[in-house]
């Protein structure tokens, strides 16, 4: 089986993982996507996995049972003995048949229970969870030390530690007690615009876009007020914490909410610019059909899709390629050719697939009425829709 250690995997390797997935071959044997909330190395609600494995499995119509039964038998051995105590969620996808295909991906971040069989995985809370938990460098800080630490995924996967030198034992030496304490604040300006320096080179050189301070108040809103004006554009969060504590699990958790909430704030701008591109007509569509139509001709640059987002299913033939997403698929044969290798799809799962193999940067919101009134779908485009393009 492979081996992913939680306490390393990062954001960069996560979208290799989801374009890996989006581009799979299908093949006779359906993949079973499987998402689980964890707890102490072990899922959360075990009852509930049980329960949606049998729905599972009397549900599979049109689907080998032998290949269900077999995708199945995995996830239950990695359940049993690989789960390491650290990861708060899995997604699993296994396929069993003549291409058998395995990948568990635990991570820092509790995901919902899922789980479902199709021709090709189910990715919309892997994207998801890609687009909500953007890696970031986190500075915890105090008048004597401070750590930059770089997160990932909801957890640490680098660290940089810079300590003051200590000056105190010099008092009543060689210093008047004057003369230290000119020394300690021109020492903690000095010490501060290190920091700042070390943070831009950081910041510049992995590509990182968000910042968080945490620590003392009084220090942070000093290291603040240091930061030149492009760090504080990237700042989506301050917050108090202790600089002593070498467990950095519970600062790393306290920060999330501001990340989350710095991540909703850029969703809604990007409605905000998909609304805009809508009113000019110009580089913007909207709804699931006109949406649909931009990633199938490769247009499409973001696409904007709401957390509540249900389109249900549509449905292609398999002979001449002629695709569906209103009208129910017919009881006799493809309208276009007359086969009958007609064959449902879930419409938003295909969406979002397509997204992810043409490289465009999937927005998932939260609560957006402005976008719901569209459809709950959008996408800013590359360039004009072509009409030749159907």
């Amino acid at each position: 089986m492979p081996q992913i250690d939680v306490r390393t995997m990062e954001l960069r390797q996560l979208k290799q993982h989801i374009l890996t997935l989006a581009t799979l071959p299908e093949t006779e044997a359906p993949v079973v996507s499987c998402y689980l909330a964890l707890s102490a190395g072990a899922v959360a609600d075990r009852n509930e996995f049980e329960a949606q494995v049998a729905a599972l499995k009397i549900g599979s119509r049109g689907m080998s049972r032998r290949d269900l039964a077999d995708a199945i038998k995995p996830i239950e051995a990695y359940l049993a003995t690989e789960l390491s105590p650290e990861a708060k969620g899995l997604a699993v996808f296994s396929r069993a048949g003549d291409t058998p295909y395995f990948l568990p991906l635990p991570v820092h971040i509790s995901l919902p229970n899922w789980i479902v069989a199709d021709s090709t995985p189910n990715l919309f809370h892997l994207v998801e969870l890609k687009d909500s938990y953007h890696r970031y460098v986190l500075m915890i800080c105090s008048e004597t030390r401070a750590r930059i630490l770089e997160v990932n995924l909801g957890a640490v996967t680098a660290e940089l530690w810079r300590q003051r030198p200590e000056t105190r034992q010099r008092v009543g030496r060689t210093w008047t007690k004057r003369h230290y304490q000119h020394h300690r604040r021109g020492r903690a300006e000095q010490f501060l615009k290190e920091k700042v320096a070390v943070l831009e080179r950081l910041m510049s050189s992995e590509g990182h876009v968000h910042l968080i301070l945490a620590g003392d108040r009084r220090i942070t809103d000093r290291l603040r007020r240091e930061l030149p004006e492009h760090l504080l554009a990237q700042l989506v969060g301050v917050i108090p914490a202790s600089s002593t504590s070498r467990d950095d699990t519970d600062v790393v958790q306290s920060t999330i909410a501001s990340l989350i909430a710095a991540e909703q704030t850029e969703s809604h701008e990007t409605v905000d610019e998909l609304l805009y591109q809508l009113r000019q007509g110009h580089l913007a569509a909207a709804g699931t059909k006109a949406t649909h139509r931009a990633l199938y001709c490769g247009q499409a640059d973001v696409v904007v899709i709401a957390k509540q987002y249900a389109p249900g299913l549509g449905w292609t033939c398999g002979e001449c390629g002629f695709t569906e997403l209103e009208q129910p698929r017919p009881d006799t044969s493809c309208p276009e050719c007359d086969a009958r290798a007609l064959h449902d799809f879930d419409i938003k799962e295909a969406i979002v697939r397509m997204a992810e193999r043409h490289g465009c940067i999937v927005e998932v919101v939260n609560e957006s009425e402005p976008l719901q009134r569209l459809g709950g779908i959008g996408c800013l485009l590359r360039y004009r829709l072509s009409d030749s393009c159907v």
